[in-house]
Parts: structure tokens; sequence; C-alpha cells
């Protein structure tokens, strides 16, 4: 499939060929091992391929294809740069991008600083005259994994949510149901993974009616400690505060009403990252028997609520808004 590495002439004039092998996985549920079990069958494509000696750096990572600052692919940039690095190889050029923009710098950069690229599983090698046909080839393949698998995951979600599951955490007021509870059918349509927890509405019933007599949300918060009731599992501080009354207060599960994708995490092709944005138009689904009040008496409270707070609703104008701490400058921008 290659042309023999005999024929190259490495730009160290001692005669020692300069190989990067680039690995990657994408996830916490694959195994790290992966990354050294892709470089084996490099090696043995090196093995007795060049007759001089061959150093060989090997770079491999955790995380995502779409993220161009990971920590081993500017290593490897940062070589190739350089100037020393006479070959770079791979399983497939998947294991250095996902994103079709950087991919295609990746492999045009090596090529522009005379180093080659190998990428075994793609049909790839820029020693080949065709190699810009195949690399764009590879690189529409690549980049169509990500659509394609985040569309068979929202599909599975959707249809996981229809059937009353997708229950990732419960708020105060309910619990997580085991399979076979959901599958019994006793407390509200076979598959819904929540119940309600009928001991916890006189107390979602009391912080209704504090909030509309005029009391503060941390005043609220003061109170549900005092009494010694639980926030619940998930809440990670344990305790009560504003912020958590108000949150759990607007929850649409109180009047019954399950919504699944209420926010939605747009790419940044830049950075890799994601931006959360508000859906307009969640899925929802109803259950009456997850209904701690009517649906009429969680809009007159969340009426009370919003006029509590008539600058909700409207834009804010700072300059750093939709940018994330960790990109500041000062403190957030330094290494650890």
């Amino acid at each position: 499939m290659f042309n023999s590495l005999k024929k190259m002439v490495p730009k160290n004039p001692n005669g020692v060929l300069y190989v990067l092998l680039i690995g990657r996985i994408s996830t916490p549920h694959q195994n790290i091992d992966n990354i050294e079990a892709s470089f084996v069958p490099l090696r043995k494509l090196l093995d007795g391929s060049y007759d001089g000696e061959i150093e060989i750096k090997q770079l491999g990572e955790r995380g995502s294809g779409m993220d161009p600052r990971r920590e081993t692919i500017r290593e490897a940039e940062d070589l190739i740069d350089s100037g020393i690095v006479d070959l770079v190889i791979m399983e497939d050029v998947g294991r250095a991008h996902r994103n079709m923009q950087y991919l295609t710098g990746f492999v045009q950069n090596a090529f522009d600083h005379d180093t080659r690229v190998i990428a075994t599983g793609d049909g790839l090698d820029t020693a080949d005259e065709n190699w810009e046909a195949i690399l764009a080839a590879a690189a529409m393949r690549h980049g169509l994994t990500v659509p394609d698998a985040r569309r068979r995951v929202k599909r599975t979600a959707d249809f996981g949510f229809l059937r009353g599951g997708m229950v990732q955490k419960v708020r105060f007021g309910y619990r997580k149901l085991t399979k076979e509870e959901a599958d019994s059918g006793r407390f509200g349509p076979k598959g819904l993974r929540m119940a309600k927890i009928p001991e916890c509405e006189p107390i979602l019933r009391e912080m209704k009616r504090r909030v509309e007599r005029g009391d503060s949300y941390p005043m609220i918060a003061t109170w549900l400690t005092n009494e010694g009731i639980a926030p619940g599992p998930y809440v990670k501080s344990g305790r009560w505060t504003g912020p958590l009354v108000n949150n759990l207060l607007r929850f649409s599960g109180l009047s019954g009403t399950r919504k699944h994708r209420e926010i939605v995490h747009q790419r940044i092709f830049k950075t890799g990252k994601f931006k959360r944005k508000k859906n307009e138009n969640p899925e929802q689904a109803y259950y009456a028997e997850l209904a701690h009040m009517s649906v009429d008496e969680q809009q007159a409270l969340n009426q009370v609520m919003d006029a509590r707070n008539p600058k909700k609703n409207k834009e804010a104008s700072h300059p750093r808004k939709g940018i994330a701490r960790e990109d500041t400058l000062w403190p957030g921008g330094l290494p650890p």
C-alpha cells in the first residue's frame, strides 16, 4: 500500500529517521490501552522498512477529535514546525483531528515542512502524488462520524424520553425508580423512571405560600434548613440556598410536565467546545402522577416570581457575556 521507507532521506545528517506516532481515544468509556494497541501495527510497518536508525516518539491521549487544543496534537504540530520530524504515522487521520478544517491543515502543514504523513486505515501517504484526493475523502469520512453519532444519540435519547426514561437526576420531591419499579406500573405509566414523594407535597405547597406572601428565597432556604429538611441527594453542598429554592419552584415537573432537552449544546468549531443555548421547543410529556400542584397553580406562582425580577428577560449587555470563565486572561487563563 505504501512506498518503501527505504526511499526516505532523513533531514538529520546523522541518518536517524525521526518518526511521530499519533493515537487518540475519545471518551472515558474507552480503554486507554487502545492507544498503545493502535501503535503496534504502526511499529510493525516501520520494522525493517528503513535501513538506518529510527527514533520514535509516541503521542496519544484521551480527548475529542474536535478539540484542536489537545496537548499532544499541539506538541505534534510544534515538532513538525520545528522541522525535525521526517514521518508522521497513525492508524487513521481521525487520530489527529475530526474537524475537517484542522485535519486538512495538519496534513498540509506537515507536507510544507517536508514531513511525510501516513494513515494506514485511510490509505493515505503524502509520498503518493494523489495524496490530496485521498486526504479529501478521508477528511469527509471522519468529519461525518460526528453528525452521524449525534443523530443516533439524539434519536435514542428522544425515544427513551417518550417512554418515560432519560431520568438522570431528580429534584426534591421525587425519586428515581428502578427499571423493575418502572415496569410494574405501580407508580404511573409503565416505563416512567421517576415518581413523586407524596410526603414532600405539603413542604412544596408551603414554599409556594411563602413566596406568594412575599418571603425571599434565602428566607425560605433558611426555614427549610431550620426544619431539618434535606434538599435531596443530588445537591452537592447538602444545603438549601436561595437559587436552589427559585429553580425548584420553577421546575415544570411540579405540575406534572416533564421536559427533555431544555438546553442544547452548540459546538464551537474554533475551540471544539460547546456553548449552551436555551431550547425554545423542548420535548414535553405530561404525567398527572408527578404533579404536586396543578398547572394553573404553578403558572400563578411563576407570575409572582417573574414580578420580583422585571429585568429577568432583558438582554445582558456585558462584553464578556457568553465567554467561559476558563477563557479569561486573568487568572483563569494561567496554567495550573
